[in-house]
């Protein structure tokens, strides 16, 4: 009866251990979720050939700074951890105000990671541009992308992203789901309503 006591206690030692190094992910990764706020120049003039309402924009390529994510937005984003780049490499969307859908695909970098590579994949679920913004609370919001994090309004849509393994020599690897957000507000500051340069937004929150 002893050793089954022993053995039991072990094991249960053992999962307690698993259990602990799952938690804290893998090697490197962040322990935290990511919050990342820059600006954005309005895109060029349409893709769209003849008739179809069909866009393919690559216009998005920002750089900003990095927050650790805790339910707060860009408006008060508290003390940066970091710097990120973001860039949409390659994008479909239905321009019509009936449909305003697509997909994105492209690329980023942030401290949280180290500044490894890594590349997301998503869904658009809003585009404005050329036409009537649409309101979220103080924001006028003018592009959204993948997952409904920020509590703006925007429908939900699939939003993925991991690093690459390339250079990672301690095995770095960051993934899990992302939103983003492309908004005007107010008459002053970085992005008023009404001017060229435009506010980008996105989350990232952990995940296996």
């Amino acid at each position: 009866m002893k050793r089954i006591g022993i053995l039991t206690a072990l094991g249960m030692l053992a999962l307690l251990a698993v259990g602990v190094t799952g938690a804290s992910g893998l090697p490197g990764e962040p322990s935290s979720n990511e919050l990342l706020c820059g600006t954005v120049a309005m895109p060029a003039n349409s893709a769209t050939h003849g008739k179809s309402p069909i866009d393919h924009p690559t216009w998005m390529s920002v750089m900003g700074m990095e927050y650790s994510y805790s339910g707060q937005n860009c408006d008060n984003p508290g003390s940066s951890n970091g710097t990120f780049t973001w860039h949409v490499q390659h994008s479909s969307v239905n321009t019509q105000s009936t449909s305003e859908r697509g997909t994105e695909h492209g690329a980023f970098m942030d401290s949280a990671n180290g500044m490894n590579p890594g590349n997301f994949n998503g869904q658009i679920t809003d585009w404005d541009f050329g036409s009537t913004a649409d309101p979220c609370g103080n924001r006028s919001r003018y592009y959204a992308s993948g997952q409904h994090f920020d509590n703006c309004g925007q429908p939900n849509g699939q939003g993925n992203f991991n690093t690459t393994q390339t250079g990672n020599s301690n095995n770095t690897h960051f993934r899990g789901q992302y939103g983003t957000l492309v908004y005007q507000e107010g008459n002053e500051g970085s992005c008023p309503n009404g001017g060229s340069t435009f506010c980008f937004e996105a989350i990232l929150v952990r995940g296996h």
